[in-house]
């Protein structure tokens, strides 16, 4: 047993150097709302699916997600945000769109 004591630091020390954080900008305030959920379930959810820690942006902040953990992890993180982000941005764009067309068809 001693040498499974014995060999626990270096793990550790292992699992840690492993971790790295990243950050992640995304458009405005207003993709962050849209990604961080209602009471914060979406990125809740994101945390616990990639095991990671993500710092959400602070209102007045500028719109940066950070994210911690194991480099595979933050990599998927990044990548649900990024997503997430770009989906919301269509969505942005169609409803003006179609305000616009509304607009010329009420004119």
């Amino acid at each position: 047993s001693y040498s499974y004591a014995s060999s626990m630091p270096s793990d550790s020390c292992g699992k840690k150097s492993q971790n790295m954080t990243e950050c992640v900008p995304v458009p405005s305030s207003e993709h962050v709302a849209e990604i961080v959920g209602r009471q914060g379930c979406k990125i809740k959810a994101l945390r616990s699916k990639t095991n990671t820690y993500i710092k959400t942006p602070v209102r007045g902040d500028d719109p940066v997600f950070i994210i911690t953990g194991r480099k595979e992890d933050v990599y998927l993180a990044k990548k649900e945000i990024l997503s997430a982000a770009e989906h919301f941005s269509q969505i942005r764009a169609a409803r003006k769109d179609i305000a616009r067309l509304l607009t010329a068809l009420n004119a």
